[in-house]
């Protein structure tokens, strides 16, 4: 439906790279988790928020959920199922349901809206979804932004772009 959104629009990857930044997403202030759904373990960041401790909510695919772990808040999504793949509307629903999540927060919480941090997604996607989840911090705007505290967002990377 949405078709090749990286294609299609140019304009959301050129947005969406204003916000990358390069660094460990665990050093800023609300890091968002990919899991797996039913509070698995998939990836790299997720392999480190268990080795850390932090609890794994059970997800169903594409929901977000707040835990706090040491006093530090993390926005945990669940991009995956057992056979499941990145769509670009998946992505951009996991956008969505973060921001939706760390915009629900109450005091002291409510710093989650500060600064929401998105791993750029891993492996060979890499930079493919970045303008799916440009587009889901816009469709967040359209539908709550008039009744809800949007997130300032940030896409974070580890690795170097070029």
């Amino acid at each position: 439906m949405l078709g090749n959104i990286a294609e299609a629009n140019a304009d959301y990857l050129k947005c969406a790279l204003e916000r990358v930044e390069v660094g460990n997403i665990f050093d800023y202030p609300c890091p968002v988790i990919p899991i797996k759904t039913k509070g698995r373990v998939y990836g790299q960041i997720s392999q480190q928020a268990n080795a850390l401790g932090i609890p794994f909510p059970n997800l169903s695919l594409g929901c977000a959920e707040l835990v706090v772990h040491e006093n530090k808040p993390y926005i945990m999504v669940a991009f995956w199922e057992d056979q499941s793949e990145y769509t670009e509307k998946l992505v951009m629903n996991c956008v969505m349901a973060a921001m939706h999540k760390a915009a629900l927060a109450k005091p002291p919480m409510a710093v989650l809206t500060e600064n929401m941090t998105f791993s750029l997604l891993g492996g060979k996607e890499f930079t493919q979804f970045l303008p799916a989840m440009e587009i889901g911090v816009e469709q967040y705007e359209l539908v709550y932004g008039s009744i809800m505290p949007t997130p300032d967002v940030t896409f974070v990377t580890n690795k170097p772009l070029t």
